[in-house]
């Protein structure tokens, strides 16, 4: 298999309300999958145990601000606590390109002012079901 940057990724957030798409000044994008465990260990045994229980999976994207007003992005669009679902195209938005998609809500908005940097945004997501593999459809 191929090796391949991210310079190509589209990001889409698409709620009620409307599509964000988040990759114009994206700097970069975080996806994290947890699985909690329980501790099963009983009786005489000599060696802890552990069952999976529940999982968890969340999102970051770090990208910069264009003229203060949050630039290519609908700034309402990303409002904490905004519901929707994020996608991602690792590779482009072209036919048979993979994607990834998960339900979820906007966890928290940060803008950073530096002294002596760009301005920049970072969101993160909150995924409330699991990050489903698909790909783009030919056109």
């Amino acid at each position: 298999m191929a090796r391949y940057t991210g310079s190509a990724l589209a990001l889409q957030w698409v709620t009620s309300s409307g599509t964000a798409w988040l990759e114009g000044d994206f700097r970069s994008l975080s996806i994290s999958e947890d699985q909690e465990s329980a501790d099963s260990t009983a009786g005489d045994d000599t060696y802890k145990g552990y069952i999976p229980t529940v999982a968890d999976a969340s999102g970051e994207v770090s990208l910069l601000d264009t003229s203060g007003t949050a630039g290519t992005i609908q700034w309402a669009y990303v409002a904490p606590a905004t519901t929707g679902t994020l996608t991602w195209y690792p590779t482009g938005t072209a036919a048979s390109q993979m994607t990834w998609a998960a339900p979820g809500f906007v966890q928290s908005r940060q803008r950073e002012f530096p002294y002596d940097d760009v301005v920049s945004i970072t969101l993160g997501f909150q995924f409330t079901g699991v990050p489903v593999m698909g790909s783009v459809a030919p056109a």
